[in-house]
């Protein structure tokens, strides 16, 4: 499964998203689809990889850079009807998540 994540503002004025790549799929518990609502938090660490920590559960993932760059177009119909095309971002690198995920576990306090 494949997810979007938004941007990263870029010296030449465009935005540069990332790709999340998990392993598995993600279910609602409910019939609802999962389409534009909140699943996660994305976080780094110290040494700048990535966490996804998605309900009581954590995602320790790398980032890999893409081998081409995706663009990300936005479709618009001009005064005279025809389509036009502009590039809204890029995709330059994903993050892979293929691990797993293990449970969180707060802290208990011992008797």
């Amino acid at each position: 499964m494949q997810l979007f994540i938004l941007p990263v503002p870029n010296e030449n004025g465009l935005d540069e998203w990332a790709l999340i790549e998990l392993q598995g799929d993600l279910e609602s518990k409910s019939d609802d689809s999962l389409s534009g609502k909140l699943v996660g938090d994305l976080h780094y660490t110290k040494s700048g990889s990535p966490m996804l920590i998605i309900g009581h559960h954590i995602l320790h993932g790398k980032i890999q850079k893409l081998l081409k760059p995706y663009a990300v177009l936005e479709k618009f119909i001009n005064s005279m009807g025809k389509s036009e095309y502009v590039v809204k971002a890029l995709i330059k690198r994903k993050l892979i998540f293929n691990e797993r995920p293990k449970p969180l576990v707060s802290n208990v306090p011992k008797k």
